[in-house]
C-alpha cells in the first residue's frame, strides 16, 4: 500500500529517474549540457542544445516518438501531484472538487506544455486544518519540472506529522525550507513564486506566508466584491541565502479571516497573462498602429503585438459570476470587428467556487479563439468535455462558435469545435478556488 504522504516523493523519484531518459534519450547532447558559468551557477541545456539520432525520428512522419511517449509519461506523473478528479479509466482530468461540511474545494489545471512548472495543492490536516499552496517556478520544461516535483514533495512531508500549535510547523518554515533548497541547487535563473496558507474552516482564521508572490485574491461574501489583499514584499524561494533575507525581514504569516460565504481564489500568472495577438480583417497578424510607437492604446501600446486578459477582466469575470449577472468581452484589434464582442450570462450561476473557476478558464479560452470566415473542418480547436458543457450553458453565442463539434476517439475527455481558430495557450492554467461555508 502507498501511503498518500509519500506518494508526492515517490513521484519524484519516478522523475528523476526518467531524466536520463529524456535527455539522453537522443546520440548527443552538446557541450552546453553542464556549463558553469561565472557565476557558479548551473547552466541548463536547451531544447535546441539537443541533437537528435536515429533512434529518435522526430522528423518522421510518427504521432508518438519514443521522445514524445517519455514526455507524455512524465506529464501524467506530474498530474499526480495535483488534486484532480480521474475518469473511470484511471486518468486525471483537468479538474478536480471535494465538499465538505464547513469548505468547498474546486481546482482547475492544464499545462501549457509537456512539462511544467506549476503545483498547486490543499491537505487535510486534521479534519479542520487545510494546508494551501499555490507555486510557479520560474521557466518551463524539465528543470522548472523537477523544483516543482520536489516542492510538492517538500509540502506532503512537510504537513505529515503537523500539529496546531507547534513551533516546529508555522507556515513560514516551510518557505525557508524550499528557499535553502533551491538556493543550495544553484540553477541559474530558476526560482519558485509561492503562498502557502494555513485554514481553520471552523472559524475562517487564515494565516498566509509567501515567496515573491504578495497579492491574495479573496471574494468577500459581506462586501459583494473581490480584494486583492496586499502581503508584505519578500524575495522569491531561491533567490538569495538566508542570511540576507533574514535583514530584509524574513518570510513573515499574515493573519486573516473568511468569512462564511468568503471565496479564496489562487491562480498563476497563466490565467491574467493570457495573451491574444492582434489581427486585421484579413485574419493577418498586425501589430497596433495607433498613434506613435509606445504610446498607450487601450489596455496595451502602439506597436504591441498582442494582448494580455489582464486583472481587470479577471476581477470583472470573478464579480459577474458571483453577483450572477452578465459579462461582456471586448478584444482590441478584432479581425472580425472592432465592435465584435462575445457575451457570458451568468445569471442562472450558482455563484459557486466550480462556476467562477470555470468561468475564467471558459473565457480565457474563447479569448484566444478567432472565427476565419475561410476557415474550414480542418480547423479546429480542442477542447475539454468539462469546459464545452459550461459553454453551452453560459456563453451567449455558443451556436456560433461552438456548434460544429465533433468527438476525439483518441481522448475522451476533449472534442473539437471545428471551423474555428485560437492562438497558443501562452502559459499553465492553474487555479484553486476554497469556499467557506
Amino acid at each position: 500500500m502507498i501511503y498518500l504522504d509519500i506518494f508526492p516523493l515517490i513521484l519524484f523519484l519516478s522523475l528523476a529517474a526518467m531524466l536520463p531518459l529524456l535527455i539522453i534519450a537522443v546520440n548527443k547532447i552538446t557541450e552546453r549540457e553542464r556549463v558553469i558559468s561565472p557565476l557558479g551557477k548551473i547552466q541548463l541545456p536547451s531544447v535546441q542544445s539537443v541533437k537528435t539520432g536515429p533512434v529518435i525520428a522526430l522528423n518522421s512522419n510518427e504521432k508518438i516518438t519514443e521522445l514524445e511517449l517519455e514526455l507524455s509519461i512524465a506529464r501524467e506523473l506530474q498530474r499526480k501531484f495535483i488534486p484532480l478528479n480521474t475518469d473511470t479509466g484511471g486518468n486525471r482530468l483537468n479538474y478536480g472538487s471535494e465538499e465538505t461540511d464547513f469548505c468547498s474545494f474546486f481546482v482547475y489545471y492544464k499545462g501549457a506544455k509537456e512539462m511544467s512548472g506549476d503545483f498547486i495543492d490543499y491537505k487535510d490536516l486534521d479534519g479542520r486544518h487545510y494546508a494551501i499552496i499555490k507555486c510557479d517556478i520560474a521557466g518551463k520544461g524539465i528543470s522548472a519540472a523537477f523544483i516543482m516535483a520536489q516542492i510538492a514533495a517538500m509540502f506532503r512531508i512537510f504537513f505529515k506529522n503537523w500539529k496546531y500549535g507547534d513551533d516546529e510547523y508555522t507556515i513560514n518554515k516551510f518557505v525557508y525550507k524550499v528557499n535553502n533548497y533551491i538556493e543550495e541547487l544553484s540553477f541559474e535563473s530558476r526560482f519558485a513564486a509561492f503562498t502557502i496558507c494555513l485554514l481553520d474552516s471552523h472559524t475562517g482564521n487564515l494565516e498566509v506566508s509567501s515567496a515573491g508572490d504578495n497579492i491574495l485574491h479573496i471574494y468577500s461574501e459581506s462586501g459583494r466584491r473581490l480584494k486583492s489583499i496586499f502581503l508584505s514584499d519578500s524575495p522569491a524561494a531561491g533567490i538569495l541565502p538566508i542570511e540576507m533575507i533574514e535583514k530584509a525581514g524574513g518570510y513573515k504569516v499574515r493573519k486573516l479571516n473568511m468569512e462564511k460565504g468568503d471565496m479564496l481564489i489562487m491562480y498563476t500568472d497563466g490565467i491574467d497573462e493570457a495573451k491574444r495577438r492582434f489581427r486585421d480583417s484579413n485574419f493577418s497578424l498586425s501589430p497596433c498602429c495607433e498613434g506613435e510607437i509606445d504610446s498607450p492604446h487601450g489596455n496595451h501600446y502602439s506597436g504591441q503585438a498582442d494582448e494580455e486578459i489582464g486583472h481587470e477582466r479577471v476581477d470583472e469575470i470573478i464579480n459577474a459570476v458571483m453577483k450572477k449577472r452578465k459579462y461582456t468581452l471586448y478584444k482590441w484589434h478584432n479581425p472580425e470587428g472592432d465592435n465584435k464582442e462575445l457575451y457570458f450570462d451568468f445569471r442562472s450561476s450558482n455563484s459557486s467556487t466550480e462556476d467562477v473557476i470555470l468561468a475564467l478558464i471558459s473565457i480565457e479560452k474563447m479569448f484566444r479563439c478567432y472565427k476565419d470566415p475561410g476557415a474550414g473542418m480542418e480547423n479546429t480547436v480542442q477542447v475539454d468535455r468539462t469546459l464545452d458543457g459550461f459553454l453551452k450553458k453560459y456563453f451567449v453565442q455558443y451556436d456560433e462558435y461552438c456548434s460544429s463539434a465533433r468527438d476525439l476517439s483518441k481522448n475522451s475527455k476533449y472534442i473539437e469545435y471545428c471551423c474555428l481558430s485560437e492562438d497558443e495557450q501562452y502559459d499553465d492554467l492553474t487555479i484553486l478556488g476554497i469556499m467557506r461555508k
